[in-house]
């Protein structure tokens, strides 16, 4: 069965979704990370931040 696209098609879905999201990655890494962070080192208010960062990355 043959997709419907080409090769350069496909890959340039993918090169235009980085070109536009560029700056937001950073952002979107760093609070990947703090995730990360606060589950590896819990605080009290750990739980609430990691459910929020997720709510907003998943948003």
């Amino acid at each position: 069965m043959k997709p419907p696209f080409t090769v350069e098609q496909f890959f340039g879905v993918f090169a235009d979704y980085n070109t536009t999201l560029w700056p937001a990655q950073v952002l979107l890494t760093a609070m990947a990370l703090a995730a990360i962070g606060l589950v590896l080192v819990p605080r009290r208010w750990s739980g609430v931040a990691v459910s929020a960062i997720l709510a907003f990355l998943w948003a």
